[in-house]
């Protein structure tokens, strides 16, 4: 894919869009941009390649971070304990399998899952190393 925007093939700026989840459909030299599912509202009409891609960057950011909440102390803390109940001794060694592959086996539907790879993913895997051991006894 070509890094210049304006350069961009109306397919390529089509494949782009899909990879933040937004849509694209052109009528004449008129661009609508919208979240996939989202039509209607959330569309956005332009002549301007550029400016539909900007918008749907800045749309996404924008719905990212109000979908964003932040994790507590007690969450984090109270997630830990449960993965250690669980998993005793090689609790460690599971945590860092589930984040590594992130299947987090009986709780993948579980916020627990959600907290822990949140916890890795704003922290890193090194975080693993800093859990002191002592807190779960």
């Amino acid at each position: 894919m070509q890094t210049h925007y304006e350069e961009m093939t109306d397919k390529e700026l089509r494949k782009l869009l899909k990879t933040w989840g937004w849509m694209l459909k052109k009528d004449g030299d008129q661009y609508e941009v919208h979240p996939k599912g989202e039509r209607g509202d959330w569309s956005y009409f332009t002549t301007d390649k550029v400016d539909a891609l900007g918008t749907a960057a800045a749309e996404s950011r924008a719905m990212f971070n109000t979908h964003l909440r932040h994790i507590t102390n007690d969450e984090v803390k109270g997630a830990l304990l449960l993965w250690f109940s669980t998993f005793r001794a090689g609790w460690r060694e599971r945590l860092f399998d589930a984040w590594y592959t992130g299947n987090y086996g009986i709780y993948n539907t579980h916020d627990v899952s959600s907290i822990l790879q949140r916890l890795r993913n704003t922290n890193g895997q090194d975080t693993l190393a800093q859990i002191p051991v002592n807190l779960y006894k």
